[in-house]
This record gives structure tokens, C-alpha cells and sequence, in this order.
């Protein structure tokens, strides 16, 4: 059993990793990245319909996903945080 200290320390960390994270969505990607990665992640809008919507093909959005994916993770890193440590704290 989780004792309330030990979830409100849980929750303290997931909502400073939450605000990191998505700082670095509004700051480090460029827009289009910031479209995809929107789109397809909270949104869930499949990717042949984005690919569709946008003019492109799912290779290209998949590329733009996974430069956006790494450039968060770089950002998240930089600031002592990673992706992993958002996942632990679920």
C-alpha cells in the first residue's frame, strides 16, 4: 500500500516532468514538429489521416516524430530529466 507521503511525493514528480516536458514541446520544437507530435501523441489522430491533412506521407511524419521524440528527449536530459523517470513515477 502507497502511504500518502509517498504518493504526494510521486505526484510532486510527475507534475515537475509533466511541466518540463511540455515547456520543451512549446520551446524546443518548431511548429510543424510540435503539429505532428500533438497530433498524432494526446490527439491520436491516425497516421495516414495526418498524412493526408498535411499534404505527405506517413515516412516522412514518422521522421518528423522521431526527430521531435529525440530533440525532447536531448532537452529533457539537459535539465536531469528523462523519459524513463516520467514512466517510473506512474
Amino acid at each position: 500500500m502507497v502511504t500518502v507521503c509517498e504518493h504526494r511525493a510521486v505526484t510532486r514528480g510527475w507534475r515537475r516532468a509533466a511541466g518540463a516536458a511540455s515547456h520543451a514541446i512549446a520551446v524546443v520544437l518548431t511548429p510543424y514538429q510540435r503539429q505532428v507530435l500533438v497530433a498524432l501523441a494526446p490527439n491520436g489522430i491516425p497516421i495516414d489521416v495526418l498524412a493526408e491533412r498535411l499534404g505527405t506521407n506517413r515516412n516522412a511524419l514518422y521522421t518528423t516524430l522521431h526527430d521531435a521524440r529525440r530533440k525532447l528527449r536531448g532537452h529533457l536530459a539537459e535539465n536531469g530529466l528523462t523519459l524513463d523517470m516520467m514512466e517510473e513515477e506512474l
